[in-house]
């Protein structure tokens, strides 16, 4: 997870915990306490599943530079309010953390006091989890839709082998965070969530290149588990190196996917 860390964020945080020490400290204990029960039950679930797809893709899609900052993102608040109020269009910031505390205290009114709060039970959140455990903790806790409440039953309903995920499987999780899977879906949610799910398993391929093709899907040093249909649907020219087992996935697409490819990052 090296290659994810950007800005030395942490001090923002630090100065955020200072200032903030004696405030909501009834909040906090609440937290605290369902957060202790989590922890425990997000280490079995890492002891028995593989989690570590399933981890990158949530940091690569909801919280890019998690492993640089302290429970709040100030370039992603930044950007979120300049956007909102430059581009007429309001956009979150939020990082991994702050989901978490929003889960957990059900809490989603919008409005200043709240995303204050927010804010400083996230940066606590941090300094008692750390980065190992928060991201297992949200994916037992988050919701993914309608029957969906963690990501046991969210794999149930989607009928994903949480033991051996592919690509496909984690972004199918993942893009269920932003799109919450409804009772009875429209079709402008299915369209969403679907392109939501490919431009969570392109990031993926971008960090790494190499997969198993007609082998179990375990992670392995050659990288993320993908089937050979999803390289054909989106145009990995696959080759295979005789030293070692795993193929090998050229980065580069046929010329007539490059246009497609760039209006679904337009769009997610």
């Amino acid at each position: 997870m090296a290659e994810y860390r950007g800005l030395p964020l942490e001090w923002f945080s630090r100065l955020v915990e200072v200032v903030t020490a004696t405030a909501y400290r009834n909040e906090w204990n609440q937290l605290n306490a369902r957060v202790n029960d989590l922890a425990i039950t997000g280490k079995e679930f890492w002891k028995t599943h593989n989690c570590h797809l399933l981890v990158a893709a949530l940091v690569l899609a909801e919280d890019r530079r998690f492993y640089s900052h302290g429970g709040v993102d100030p370039i992603a608040m930044c950007r979120a309010l300049f956007k909102t109020i430059f581009g007429s269009k309001i956009q979150g910031g939020s990082t991994i953390e702050q989901q978490l505390v929003r889960v957990l205290t059900s809490d989603y009114r919008k409005s200043l006091k709240r995303k204050v709060k927010e804010i400083v039970l996230a940066v606590r959140l941090h300094r008692v989890l750390g980065k190992n455990q928060i991201p297992v903790v949200y994916l037992v806790s988050a919701y993914f839709g309608w029957h969906m409440n963690g990501v046991r039953q969210a794999a149930q309903r989607l009928s994903i082998n949480l033991k051996d995920p592919t690509v496909e499987d984690a972004a199918r999780l993942i893009a269920r965070i932003r799109y919450p899977e409804p009772h009875h879906p429209s079709a402008r949610l299915l369209t969403l969530a679907t392109k939501r799910e490919e431009w969570v398993a392109r990031r993926l391929l971008a960090k790494n290149i190499s997969v198993v093709l007609n082998a179990p899907s375990m992670e392995t040093d050659a990288g993320y588990p993908i089937s050979r249909v999803f390289c054909e649907k989106w145009g990995c020219a696959v080759t295979r190196d005789p030293s070692s087992t795993p193929a090998v996935v050229d980065r580069g697409r046929p010329p007539e996917l490059r246009s497609q490819k760039k209006n679904l990052d337009t769009q997610c």
